[in-house]
C-alpha cells in the first residue's frame, strides 16, 4: 500500500495515513498486546520541500473578509446535506477559529466551563506550553451563550476525526462555494491559526504576547514565561487584532 501511494501523492499525505497506524502497532507491542509489531520494518519517504513549502500559508486581509462573507452566506441558513446543528457548529468554529488564533481541536474539544464573557481556557493541548487563557475578541462575544447551550455537542456523535466535519466543509466553502475561488492546496482551515497570527504582528503585539495567546513554546536567548503578559495586556492586543485588516 505504501508503495503504491509513493509518486501519487504528496509525501505529507502518505505520514498523515502511516504515522497514527505506527503508533498503534508500536502501543500495542509496548503494551504486550501483541507480540510482535508488523510496522516496525516500515519506513516512510522524506518529505524533501523547504520547510517553508510544508506550512500552511496564511490567508491575506482581503481573503478573510470574503471568506466570513461567504461563511455568512453558506451557514447562515439552512444547507442541503447538513442537519441546523452541524451547520451552525461550523460556522461558529471557523468564527472562532478566525479570531482566536486557536487549533481547531482545541475548539471542539472545550467544555462550557472552559468559556467565559471575558476568556477561554484551553487545557489537555497540543503541548504543555499549550495550556493557556485567550482572552475573548469581541467579534465572538456571542461564543460563550453558545457553547453553554449546548453548541458543541455536535461534534461528540464523531467518533473519529472530529475536525474532519469542518475541514471538509471549510475546504468546500473555499474551493467550490466562494464566488472567487481560493484554489491555493497550502490555504486550508489550519491557515487561519498563522492568520490570526500575521494580523498580532501588523496590530504591533510583540512575541512574548502573540507565544502566550497561541500556546508556543519559546527555547534558546528568548525563554518561555512563568505565566505569561498579564491579563489585561493579552486582552487589549487581542481586541486590536484584525485578520481582515
Amino acid at each position: 500500500m505504501r508503495d503504491d501511494l509513493i509518486g501519487t501523492v504528496q509525501v505529507s499525505s502518505i505520514h498523515a495515513v502511516f504515522t497514527p497506524i505506527k503508533g498503534i502497532f508500536a502501543f500495542a507491542f509496548d503494551e504486550d498486546i501483541i507480540s510482535e509489531n508488523p510496522m516496525i520494518g516500515v519506513r516512510l519517504p522524506k518529505d524533501k520541500r523547504p520547510i517553508e513549502e510544508r506550512k500552511w500559508k496564511p490567508f491575506a486581509p482581503a481573503e478573510v473578509t470574503r471568506i466570513l462573507q461567504a461563511a455568512d452566506r453558506q451557514w447562515g441558513a439552512p444547507a442541503k446535506g447538513l442537519s441546523d446543528a452541524r451547520r451552525e457548529a461550523i460556522h461558529m468554529v471557523v468564527r472562532v477559529l478566525s479570531f482566536s488564533g486557536m487549533r481547531p481541536i482545541e475548539v471542539i474539544r472545550l467544555k462550557p466551563d472552559d468559556v467565559t464573557k471575558a476568556w477561554i481556557r484551553i487545557t489537555g493541548s497540543k503541548t504543555e506550553s499549550s495550556t493557556r487563557i485567550v482572552p475573548l475578541h469581541p467579534e465572538i462575544a456571542d461564543f460563550p451563550e453558545w457553547v453553554a447551550s449546548g453548541g458543541l455537542e455536535t461534534f461528540q456523535s464523531i467518533k473519529t476525526d472530529k475536525v474532519g466535519s469542518v475541514r471538509h466543509n471549510f475546504g468546500r466553502l473555499l474551493r467550490e462555494k466562494m464566488q472567487e475561488p481560493i484554489e491555493d492546496p497550502q490555504k486550508a482551515l489550519y491557515s487561519l491559526r498563522s492568520t490570526f497570527v500575521n494580523a498580532m504582528r501588523r496590530a504591533g503585539a510583540d512575541i512574548q504576547v502573540q507565544r502566550a495567546i497561541l500556546g508556543h513554546k519559546e527555547a534558546g536567548a528568548i525563554r518561555h514565561y512563568d505565566d505569561g503578559p498579564e491579563f489585561e495586556v493579552k486582552r487589549n492586543w487581542v481586541d486590536a487584532t484584525d485578520p481582515r485588516k
